[in-house]
Order: C-alpha cells, then sequence, then structure tokens
C-alpha cells in the first residue's frame, strides 16, 4: 500500500469519526445539567400603571406628540 493510499482510506473514513464525534458531542451536552448551582431564576413582575386623567387616550398618535414632543 502507497502512502496515497493509505491517506485515500482515511479520508474515507474522516467524514464517519467526525459526524460521530458531533452525535458524541451533543449527547454530552444534553446529559449534562445545564442550570448553575445558586442562580436565581429571572422574574419579571408587572405593575399597573394606570391611566392618567388629564390624557386623551383616544387618538394614540396625538398622546405621542403631546408626550414626546413633535416629530423633526
Amino acid at each position: 500500500m502507497t502512502v496515497e493510499e493509505t491517506v485515500l482510506e482515511k479520508v474515507k473514513v474522516l467524514p464517519m469519526n467526525r459526524e460521530q464525534a458531533v452525535l458524541d458531542f451533543v449527547e454530552l451536552l444534553e446529559s449534562r445539567e445545564t442550570k448553575p448551582e445558586n442562580v436565581k431564576e429571572f422574574r419579571v413582575r408587572s405593575k399597573r400603571m394606570g391611566f392618567r386623567n388629564d390624557l386623551d387616550y383616544d387618538n394614540i398618535g396625538e398622546l405621542l406628540e403631546q408626550i414626546e414632543g413633535a416629530a423633526k
């Protein structure tokens, strides 16, 4: 067997080995626990903002102009 034939044989096997390596890596990631210890879960707590009596909520475009100022 020549060097070229040996290299060719190894190159033919390489894609299968890569695929298996990727599958092994994915399996390893799935088997590990992904949540670190002592970490609080992030939560957003909503809060009622209420309505202001001095603003008219019927026309949102006009309301935005009143609050933010006229568009330039």
